[in-house]
């Protein structure tokens, strides 16, 4: 098994587990605009060191995803550095959220929204 990999900032952290899964982790009330989006993406390939791996994110802390940031997260920048996404919420709001996001944006890569974290890691490892 590789070693796990961390990144902490400002927002929150990512890190690459010793599968080869990116886990995105944000702080408490974070809202997260285009330029965000760009670094989180850039964060993700540094981890990786440039290899396409697939990444789950946690939503429950987030308050607020701007519509660029949406775009970009789902757009073809994201699809060179994520095999594919889930989206992990427990929350009956941040779950309607991802949701919206998966039908209104259509991302570039498959992805997935779950409320049982193991049930996306099984399926994320289909990614790898």
């Amino acid at each position: 098994m590789a070693e796990e990999k961390v990144l902490r900032y400002k927002k929150g952290r990512i890190r690459l587990d010793e599968f080869g899964i990116l886990h995105t982790d944000y702080h408490e009330g974070i809202e997260l605009n285009l330029a965000d989006a760009k670094e989180d993406v850039k964060r993700s390939k540094r981890l990786s060191n440039g290899k396409k791996v697939p990444q789950i994110v946690y939503l429950d802390k987030v308050k607020k995803i701007s519509m660029l940031a949406k775009q970009y997260f789902a757009g073809k920048e994201s699809a060179k550095v994520w095999s594919a996404i889930a989206l992990l919420a427990k929350s009956p709001l941040s779950r309607t959220v991802g949701n919206l996001f998966l039908k209104v944006n259509k991302p570039a890569c498959p992805a997935k929204m779950f409320s049982d974290k193991e049930k996306a890691m099984t399926w994320l490892k289909g990614f790898l």
